[in-house]
């Protein structure tokens, strides 16, 4: 549970990431498309970590591990 702001600052940098990704880079090349393919995936990550450290259930069958499940 410590390192669950850690969890939602990557995912509000990851939704600012892709927000000014995408408004900025109207026409795509293959760079653009990497960075908000990169910070697509740190959110979706990101947002699993959060949901899982709410979530007792979700964490133990995510995470897996003792030490992030607090037992």
């Amino acid at each position: 549970m410590e390192r669950q702001t850690t969890w939602i600052s990557i995912f509000c940098l990851s939704v600012v990431m892709i927000g000014a990704s995408v408004d900025h880079f109207r026409h795509r090349s293959s760079n653009e498309n990497f960075i908000i393919a990169t910070a697509s995936i740190s959110l979706i990550f990101s947002f699993f970590f959060i949901a899982a450290n709410l979530s007792e259930k979700l964490g133990s069958m995510i995470l897996g591990n003792k030490v992030e499940s607090g037992e």
